[in-house]
């Protein structure tokens, strides 16, 4: 099949701009995968200027597209390209321009998880450059908190700063984060607990809720460790070094099944297709919360989904080779019937 691996390139990882951009080594080892199978495989980085990808996109007339570009400006930046594909009438991986541009929205997506019965802990959105005037009585209920920025990916904004336990400090570090990040910020009540995550491959797993693979829980080496035990922006994108992930996550047979069935449910309502990535966050008590959910989730080699799908008895070549099959294959379907 004539493929279009389209993607932002990482070209310098100090640069918190680029964070959730693919890596050279990341997009090698895909492209290098996709070939594997049988592919032909052309690269195309759309961080050009948009007449250019456009035109490229014309040129190369793909069969299919694997896209794992976030975009570069705006609260809806995920969405443009496959909004791009889908005025073109370009068969793609993933989900539709509409599911990107809403889950860019971590507010938007925990009110339609909370829709469906999904727990998600409490939290406001500010937009804007300077908070609002607030009272005390209106911020107290929010403590122990979370501040994050809204429309970002790859942890960025977060680290141990970002929590906080008294007013004082939730009003001064709000003031920082929507100075830094305008388009909006999240409060969220923060949980004292683990993180973990449930990869969801729509071409994999036999379990009733299909796709919906074995959770991961995120585990940081105790010298590597932050105050409040978060996978932060740190570990995500500078230092690897103490962070390893397992799976299954060490959770009861009950929790684990529980987070699935979430997952599947957050799936559905959203209309996620091919893959997506779910995190959620257990409390002190064991309760499970949902945090927000990834349909461009991380692809790297050993990334969470690869570490699900290789427990599931998929290999990483496998893994890919059967997105790229359930993509052609849901695109036939579509287009035999419209």
């Amino acid at each position: 099949m004539k493929i279009l691996f389209t993607h932002n390139l990482r070209r310098d990882v100090s640069d918190e701009a680029q964070a959730e951009f693919d890596t050279p080594e990341t997009v090698g080892e895909l492209a290098a995968a996709l070939r594997a199978t049988g592919h032909d495989v052309e690269l195309l980085d759309v961080s050009a200027p948009l007449p250019t990808v456009v035109a490229r996109l014309g040129e190369y007339r793909p069969e299919l597209v694997f896209n794992t570009a976030e975009g570069q400006l705006g609260r809806a930046r995920a969405a443009q390209l496959p909004a791009i594909l889908e005025m073109m009438a370009i068969p793609y991986v993933g989900s539709d321009a509409f599911v990107l541009a809403v889950t860019q929205d971590k507010w938007l997506t925990k009110l339609a998880a909370a829709a469906v019965g999904i727990p998600t802990p409490p939290s406001r959105l500010f937009l804007g450059d300077t908070p609002p005037p607030l009272t005390d009585d209106e911020l107290a209920p929010l403590l122990p908190a979370i501040i994050k920025p809204n429309y970002e990916g790859s942890s960025k904004g977060i680290s141990d700063s970002s929590v906080v336990e008294d007013l004082a400090a939730l009003r001064r570090v709000l003031a920082e984060q929507m100075a830094h990040f305008p388009q909006g910020v999240l409060v969220e009540k923060f949980l004292f607990g683990r993180d973990v995550t449930v990869p969801f491959v729509a071409a994999l797993g036999t379990m009733p809720e299909q796709g919906v693979l074995t959770p991961i829980e995120y585990c940081v080496e105790s010298e590597y460790a932050s105050r409040y035990n978060l996978y932060d922006y740190r570990l995500k994108n500078l230092d690897y070094t103490g962070l390893s992930l397992r799976c299954p996550a060490g959770l009861s047979d009950s929790l684990l099944l529980r987070a699935q069935q979430m997952t599947a449910s957050i799936v559905r309502a959203l209309g996620i297709v091919d893959f997506a990535r779910a995190d959620f966050r257990v409390d002190q008590h064991g309760a499970l919360h949902f945090l927000e959910i990834n349909p461009l989730p991380s692809l790297e080699f050993g990334a969470g989904l690869f570490v699900a799908a290789e427990h599931a008895g998929y290999s990483y070549q496998a893994t890919l080779a059967a997105v790229i099959d359930h993509a052609h294959a849901r695109f036939s379907t579509t287009r035999r019937h419209s």
